[in-house]
């Protein structure tokens, strides 16, 4: 839950991101098919490691090990404010 605003955007957006338009074609985002300010994650830091859409909900197992990254699906140059709150479950 939560919401962030871009300083350049004309409404704020939730988990899921703004929605795409031809200005993003210009945009430089971790997540290509995710929304513009989306919830998402990655799993380790290696060079080969992947960025992945969370949104609303996700559910994954983890194919490999390391520390899970959670960030928003923006280009380095961007700022928003707001916030998103995460719950994570670790199933054995």
């Amino acid at each position: 839950s939560g919401t962030l605003k871009f300083s350049n955007a004309k409404e704020e957006n939730g988990p899921n991101g703004l929605k795409r338009g031809w200005m993003d074609m210009i945009r430089t985002l971790p997540v290509v098919d995710g929304g513009r300010g989306a919830l998402v994650g990655r799993i380790g830091d290696r060079a080969t490691s992947r960025a992945f859409l969370i949104g609303e909900q996700r559910e994954q197992r983890a194919t490999t090990s390391g520390r899970l990254f959670v960030g928003i699906n923006s280009a380095a140059n961007e700022t928003a404010s707001g916030s998103f709150n995460v719950s994570i479950e670790r199933v054995p």
